[in-house]
């Protein structure tokens, strides 16, 4: 075992230059003997720390911890550690990780959702930057969801069952994530003949915010049979909102992401799955792989559980 293959593989920098059985053992040795790279070292070598940040609109989202969870990890392969910025609660943010990539603080970020104006002033700076489900075109390398699939299943779900008249209960702000999700879903409900009757937005996607707004929705349009939500959190809030028993009999809720929240709720949750781990660890690649232009889909699917059913 030669010492350049050791210092491939420990680097995080083997790609197909080293095999998978011998990088398997070459890691399970250094796991034996208790190594750590030495980072500051690392550091004096390349003139960067080996941390990459996760940038992300609000950090009290369960998904967002989902695909910080699965970035960490494969980061930490890669000999990397990473830090999490809340890019939703400060408007410099994107000033402050520019600054963190030029004084050599971080070897690059992955920016979750960054609106246009957020994404062409990251890609201005020439830093290595990856996009995660922004949609925008800066020229950054960009990993995101197509929702067109999972969507256009929810709506032909709830077609399905009878629904025609249908509520969405939006997120607040105008991401455009969010966007493309109602657009796939309203589409699709219109092809078939039904229609979004009721569109109301959360204040936020606080929990509580989210029931009021859930509330809300029922009472200004009682002739609603189905609800589609932004994502889980909101779905979860609009099950409480609703009158006990009512939901999977007389109201049909499906939310988006399937985190673990959507198998906690009663009814359990139908939602438009979404892999947080394929995400987070897609952009770490992403970023690691250096390919500026690169792009990268990941497909999403409906989960149907006791959350819809048929018009009464």
């Amino acid at each position: 075992m030669s010492q350049s293959a050791v210092s491939l593989v420990i680097s995080g920098k083997a790609g197909t230059r080293v095999s998978a059985k011998t990088a398997a053992r070459i890691l399970e040795a250094a796991d034996e003997l208790g190594y750590a790279p030495n980072a500051a070292a690392a550091m004096l070598r390349t003139g960067l720390a080996p941390t990459l940040a996760l940038a992300v609109p609000t950090v009290t989202q369960p998904f967002f911890s989902s695909v910080l969870l699965a970035a960490e990890r494969r980061a930490r392969e890669s000999g990397y550690s990473m830090i999490l910025l809340n890019s939703g609660s400060d408007e410099q943010w994107v000033k402050r990780l520019a600054d963190m990539l030029r004084g050599g603080v971080l070897a690059g970020a992955i920016a979750y959702g960054a609106r246009p104006a957020e994404a062409q002033a990251l890609a201005d700076t020439g830093l290595p930057v990856v996009l995660a489900d922004a949609g925008a075109a800066s020229g950054l390398p960009l990993i995101e969801f197509d929702f067109s699939q999972g969507m256009t299943e929810a709506a032909r779900h709830l077609g399905e069952l009878g629904h025609t008249a249908i509520g969405y209960l939006a997120a607040n702000g105008d991401r455009f994530t969010y966007r493309r999700r109602r657009q796939a879903f309203t589409s699709q409900v219109v092809d078939q003949g039904g229609a979004v009757v009721a569109v109301q937005r959360s204040a936020s996607l606080d929990f509580d915010d989210a029931v009021h707004a859930g509330r809300e929705l029922l009472r200004s349009s009682p002739g609603v049979t189905a609800v589609m939500c932004d994502d889980d959190l909101l779905a979860a809030a609009l099950i409480r909102a609703a009158a006990p028993g009512t939901v999977g009999s007389q109201l049909s809720v499906i939310g988006v992401g399937d985190i673990d929240l959507a198998r906690m709720t009663t009814p359990e949750l139908t939602t438009v799955e979404l892999s947080a781990a394929d995400i987070g660890a897609g952009a770490v690649d992403l970023l690691l792989s250096e390919q500026p232009t690169a792009r990268q889909t990941i497909g999403s699917r409906l989960v149907v559980r006791g959350s819809t059913g048929a018009v009464g």
